[in-house]
């Protein structure tokens, strides 16, 4: 939850000056030398005021992080990012995203197409309202989902308060993943 915290203090900072980043996921969250978590590449970023460099069409992004706007080749928004960021956060807590696919290309239909799966399902021990977080912020519509990155974690903070210790699972160098108290 705080790397999720400084995730969306980064994010929402970014777009109070016009900056989307359109490319949310693990590997761009890095991690310094005192364990803060850093927003990294704004490499494919656009900015507000000025013209994309993508045509409307173009697929920007990474398939299983992807905004379904983005997936249907729509301009990327702030929520478009916040859309990732919940990504991360279902993967933090599953160990998988929640339209993961064998392809990128089926993944990013899903991303547009399916209907949001439970991860109180995936995961037992989870409160249901968990479940009701990640529907708002895994909604198909922009407009749907939370204001700013910063509120929809302090809404999964929240639903995960309702449980004892809520757990996260976390890839170890040798490929293998490991449960991890928050």
């Amino acid at each position: 939850l705080a790397w999720l915290e400084q995730a969306a203090a980064a994010l929402d900072a970014a777009h109070r000056h016009g900056i989307v980043h359109r490319d949310v996921k693990p590997a761009n969250l890095l991690l310094d030398e005192r364990g803060n978590l850093r927003v990294a590449d704004f490499g494919i970023a656009s900015a507000a005021g000025f013209d994309s460099l993508t045509l409307t069409g173009t697929v920007l992004g990474t398939a299983g992080y992807l905004s379904p706007e983005q997936a249907a080749g729509e301009r990327a928004g702030p929520a478009s990012d916040l859309y990732a960021l919940a990504v991360v956060a279902y993967e933090l807590l599953s160990g998988r995203r929640p339209f993961e696919r064998e392809s990128a290309t089926a993944e990013a239909a899903a991303h547009v197409n399916a209907p949001v799966p439970s991860i109180t399902e995936l995961r037992a021990g989870l409160p249901r309202d968990v479940d009701r977080v990640f529907e708002r912020a895994l909604a198909k519509g922009p407009r749907a989902r939370y204001g700013s990155a910063r509120e929809f974690v302090s809404e999964l903070r929240r639903a995960l308060s309702r449980t004892a210790a809520p757990t996260a699972v976390l890839p170890t160098p040798a490929g293998r993943r490991r449960l991890v108290r928050m």
